[in-house]
């Protein structure tokens, strides 16, 4: 079994057209467990030039507040931004780490588009990785049918929503839903154990 030391809360924001997919802002909050105890030690945020040909469709800009210009300015070149996150990722040990999202299976393709679109260079798939949806949808979820947004858990826990659609916000707030499950569930019940690992 693992021994799980590094808690990696991931999300990302991103295009998806019949152009192309594409992700333009990728946030990590990082937390470590000491003593039974999660501490937060640092986050990892940067945004993403476009590819050429895409464009940020009209949700994207909506939800986000980003536009092209803006992304333009502020956004790093593709092979800038595959690097840093490369380098940001190599520093976790693969059997001490887990990969937390909500409804990660997008994250972790975008992940994979970016390190890996002009070749295979960083399997993502190496880390552990967490599915905190389909926690709160296992244990308070009214309907087990569908899944459960991320502002639907945070209002179920009180969890402010004010910077939602923000990569690194929904992250971080990603982390208070499942510290609040944590609390209330048990670690045993909610991670850190093989069969809930995988998405």
């Amino acid at each position: 079994m693992r021994r799980i030391k590094h808690l990696l809360l991931l999300d990302t924001e991103f295009v998806s057209s019949k152009k192309g997919h594409w992700p333009f802002q990728i946030g990590f909050v990082e937390y470590e467990i000491k003593d039974g105890r999660f501490i937060r030690v640092g986050d990892f945020n940067l945004h993403i030039r476009l590819r050429e040909g895409l464009t940020l469709n009209t949700f994207a800009k909506l939800v986000t507040g980003m536009d092209e210009e803006t992304l333009e300015k502020v956004g790093l070149p593709i092979d800038t931004a595959r690097y840093q996150v490369m380098s940001y990722l190599v520093k976790f040990p693969l059997e001490e780490t887990v990969i937390i999202g909500w409804d990660p299976q997008g994250d972790k393709k975008m992940l994979n588009i970016l390190l890996n679109s002009d070749g295979e260079l960083f399997d993502i798939n190496n880390f552990a990785w967490l599915d905190a949806m389909k926690i709160f949808r296992k244990y308070y979820a009214k309907s087990k049918s569908n899944n459960p947004s991320l502002k639907s858990a945070c209002k179920y826990f009180n969890v402010d929503t004010s910077n939602a659609h923000d990569a690194l916000s929904d992250a971080e707030m990603t982390g208070q839903v499942l510290f609040k499950m944590i609390d209330e569930l048990g670690a045993e019940k909610t991670m850190l154990v093989p069969q809930l690992v995988a998405v």
